[in-house]
């Protein structure tokens, strides 16, 4: 794995992000796929814990920064880019400076990244990932908090730390229209958020009634197989690129 990241194997797919409202897209999120040389593809789920324990996250982290940001650029400056990053990361007491670094050398604005917090795990420290993402948000990069309602402490990271967006786990989307306990939770995170003046964001949308009824009580944004699967980047180009006059329509 760490040889894979040292040969730029390793590279940001973009799935869409689309406005519940106008059912187009307004952002991307950036996932890291494994490209092997026999042309397959494999997803982050296979690679990310190795690089993790490997102690080699933060580079891999980087390569995809550097690459997704130098792809953005290019494209319509109202789309934003989202990226997750893990928790231990924040141990790096300069890992603000780094990101704004790659920033600066893309020429990519800091208000169209947006950076994800899984919320999965607790925060390496309170006191040192607070002051990195204020550090950030000054320079108006936006963060959001990922997999929202599944992990550790999420309602004292919530009103600790000062997230702009809060995405709704999948494995709540996924099971709406089956069962109760699945709808009660998201109309109450979509509240919250509402209550919070935070926007809510669902994940893994793969059918039309679950867009349908996401709308309906009223969520904002929403990503899933249902409007697009993750793209490669020369894909996205055809969506977004600078001068498109077409609307980014893809529901």
């Amino acid at each position: 794995m760490r040889e894979a990241v040292r040969q730029h194997q390793v590279v940001p797919y973009y799935q869409p992000v689309v406005s519940l409202n106008t059912e187009t897209a307004v952002g991307v999120e950036a996932l890291a796929r494994w490209t092997l040389p026999t042309s397959r593809i494999i997803g982050p789920d296979h690679f990310i814990p190795a690089a993790e324990s490997g102690g080699f996250i933060g580079d891999l982290f980087f390569q995809i920064l550097r690459q997704m940001c130098a792809d953005v650029v290019k494209w319509d400056p109202s789309i934003r880019v989202a990226v997750n990053v893990s928790p231990n990361q924040f141990r790096d007491p300069f890992l603000a400076n780094k990101i704004l670094s790659v920033l600066d050398g893309t020429g990519l604005s800091a208000e169209r990244l947006e950076i994800e917090v899984t919320e999965g795990n607790p925060l390496a420290d309170w006191t040192r990932t607070a002051r990195t993402i204020n550090s950030l948000k000054a320079e108006g990069v936006r963060f959001a908090l990922d997999d929202f309602g599944t992990g550790y402490a999420n309602l004292g990271q919530l009103n600790g730390l000062p997230f702009d967006n809060v995405k709704i786990d999948r494995s709540f989307v996924t099971t709406l229209m089956e069962r109760r306990e699945s709808r009660t939770i998201v109309k109450s995170i979509i509240s919250l958020c509402r209550d919070l003046e935070k926007t809510s964001i669902a994940e893994g949308v793969e059918t039309g009634a679950q867009a349908e009824w996401l709308h309906d009580n009223g969520c904002d944004l929403a990503q899933g197989h249902h409007f697009s699967y993750p793209l490669p980047a020369d894909a996205v180009d055809e969506l977004f690129r600078v001068g498109d006059e077409s609307v980014y329509g893809l529901a």
